[in-house]
């Protein structure tokens, strides 16, 4: 029996929500919640990448400059600067997780 007093009370609830005027702030509060939140998280995410590449852009900076300065003080020459280099995510030292 208890089933069904807690399903008549659901159906009653639903039956009433329309016509309700009372805490209605709180649905749309929870409503506008959600996008809220999902560009919060858009912008913690933005701000990581573009950290990401700033900082792999200051160390690409940093070593083109020290190849610059060995060239023009004759610590190395032409020669010994590789053609290509592989790809970074080859030359990585983490650990490659594969997928099944």
């Amino acid at each position: 029996m208890p089933v069904i007093s807690f399903a008549r009370a659901i159906a009653g609830a639903v039956r009433r929500f329309p016509a309700a005027k009372e805490g209605n702030i709180a649905v749309i509060f929870a409503i506008a919640l959600v996008p809220v939140i999902a560009f919060i998280g858009a912008a913690i995410d933005y701000s990581r990448a573009s950290k990401a590449r700033t900082s792999m852009q200051a160390a690409l900076d940093s070593a083109s400059l020290m190849l610059s300065k060995d060239l023009a003080n004759g610590a190395i020459t032409a020669d010994q600067i590789p053609a290509k280099q592989p790809p970074i995510s080859t030359r990585s030292t983490r650990p490659r997780v594969r997928r099944p």
